[in-house]
């Protein structure tokens, strides 16, 4: 399965990470992981979790 992340979706994470960071060092470089390691279990495993809409 192909995962896009749009660029809105992408500036507000990053903005996550800059307030995060700032809260506590490294905070948000942990918080991007978590992000990225979520996305990639999606893309792998895309029937894992009850569907939002229709499809």
């Amino acid at each position: 399965m192909n995962v896009r992340v749009l660029e809105v979706a992408q500036r507000e994470l990053d903005d996550a990470a800059s307030y995060y960071n700032a809260q506590v060092p490294g905070l948000g470089d942990a918080f991007l992981l978590e992000a990225v390691a979520a996305i990639e279990r999606i893309r792998k495993f895309p029937d894992a979790w009850h569907p939002l809409g229709e499809r």
